[in-house]
């Protein structure tokens, strides 16, 4: 894969996953424990968007069994998110982590 394709992709996922669903789930979450928002987690929005990356179809259709990798991925990113508010690093750990993945994949097959 090109790099440019992973940081591409790697943008559409956590804008779509952290950036509105766990973003809209934390706003709720908040809202209805009736807690303040800045620097706290939100453990059920977290669980719920990042059990919805994991299960994602292009996730289980493309990587099959390897898709629970993501679940790490998600909870990881998530926690990010929800201490830095900062989409951005999320989004560059995402491309590095896929284009360190990938290319350490090419490398033991090829």
């Amino acid at each position: 894969m090109i790099p440019w394709l992973i940081c591409s992709i790697a943008l559409f996922v956590e804008v779509n996953f952290r950036g509105f669903l766990l973003g809209r789930l934390a706003e709720l979450e908040w809202h209805w424990r009736g807690a303040d928002s800045s620097k706290r987690l939100a453990p059920l929005a977290l669980a719920i968007s990042t059990l919805t990356f994991t299960f994602d179809p292009f996730m289980v259709q493309t990587f099959h069994h390897l898709h629970w990798i993501a679940l790490w991925d998600g909870l990881i990113w998530g926690m990010i998110w929800l201490r830095t508010r900062n989409l951005w690093i999320t989004i560059v750990a995402h491309a590095a982590e896929v284009i360190v993945m990938y290319s350490a994949v090419r490398a033991a097959i090829g």
